[in-house]
């Protein structure tokens, strides 16, 4: 029995064939490099507006969570001192504390509505961004097509 070598092998396989013969003849159409550098730049121009906007949105997240958290505190503060120190009855106490948890509950509500919105918001105004520079990346590609379809046709 014959020794198959690598030559062999490398003959034998069809994915081994020689495609630079292929691709000589292979023709691309021309395309202007100055139209794809400013789709580029704007592509480029569109990322760095939404980041602003969601830096923006962060900025203002952490400075409503940080005035919530501040309040929240103080709020339980004010309550533990004013339970540990007042003369009133048990029921007294039980009643203003039940006061305390409702106000707190309520603010929760009323701050997690702000965050929702202030999220809602950036949503809007990025997916406005992305949206537009969209369409207008689907217009320049027909314009694009179309110059190539005449220049073709010449």
């Amino acid at each position: 029995m014959a020794k198959q070598t690598n030559n062999d092998n490398f003959q034998s396989n069809p994915f081994s064939q020689d495609y630079t013969k292929f691709f000589r003849d292979f023709k691309v159409p021309h395309y202007d490099m100055e139209s794809v550098m400013t789709t580029y730049r704007k592509n480029l121009d569109i990322l760095n507006s939404t980041q602003q906007v969601i830096a923006d949105a962060t900025r203002n997240l952490v400075q409503i969570q940080t005035q919530y958290m501040k309040q929240l505190f103080e709020d339980l503060s004010q309550q533990t001192k004013e339970n540990l120190t007042s003369s009133q009855s048990m029921e007294d106490k039980t009643a203003s504390h039940t006061r305390s948890v409702k106000d707190t509950i309520d603010h929760a509500i009323s701050h997690t509505k702000e965050v929702n919105h202030l999220l809602t918001q950036t949503n809007t105004k990025v997916m406005d961004t992305v949206q537009k520079c969209l369409k207008e990346s689907v217009d320049e590609c027909a314009n694009i097509v179309t110059k190539v379809q005449q220049t073709g046709t010449k």
